[in-house]
């Protein structure tokens, strides 16, 4: 049978002074070896599922939809910035999320659901983040180190999130691509 690999997120949509910035950044570091995210594939991971058969693709849908059922809209607060990795070797550069209670209750509906089902998926505390850029070389690091500790508290965006989403998510030489499997609607 066919695996899918799937995670289930919620997306900010659009934001412009984060796109901004990181268009500034991109000029900084054309010579570096830097993946950048493409916006639109910007996401805060709720549960990284892993692959899963087909055929198990219902049943998670179903204990998703059980999961999110009755549950309202909450707010996002995209702020600040960081990197994964020590300041002498930044792997990722993100954006941070402001952690609240509506968040953490939706995570770990998230995360309830899919531990039901069998899907442990990845374990750990949650740190909710939007991936920017991977990093695998620069060649002066200080300039993307002096930029992050500059927006360390910068206010990107507040969003209203009214749905939660199932992707499915294809690795690529170019990276991940995620195509929505199921969206699930926030009162």
């Amino acid at each position: 049978m066919s695996k899918i690999r799937t995670f289930v997120a919620i997306s900010p949509g659009k934001i412009p002074s984060l796109n901004r910035w990181l268009e500034e950044l991109k000029k900084h570091h054309a010579e570096d070896k830097v993946k950048w995210t493409d916006n639109h594939q910007w996401h805060v991971t709720l549960r990284f599922v892993g692959d899963i058969e087909a055929s198990e693709l219902p049943e998670l849908i179903n204990r998703l939809t059980s999961a999110f059922n009755k549950v309202k809209a909450g707010e996002m607060v995209v702020q600040g910035s960081g990197f994964f990795g020590s300041a002498a070797s930044p792997k990722v550069l993100w954006a941070g999320i402001r952690e609240n209670e509506w968040l953490a209750d939706l995570q770990k509906r998230t995360v309830e659901a899919c531990s039901e089902f069998g899907f442990s998926g990845e374990s750990g505390s949650f740190h909710p983040h939007l991936t920017l850029a991977r990093i695998k070389f620069l060649k002066d690091r200080s300039r993307l180190i002096e930029e992050v500790n500059r927006n360390k508290n910068t206010i990107w965006c507040l969003r209203e999130i009214n749905q939660v989403t199932l992707f499915q998510s294809k690795l690529t030489q170019k990276g991940p691509l995620h195509s929505v499997l199921k969206q699930f609607e926030l009162e």
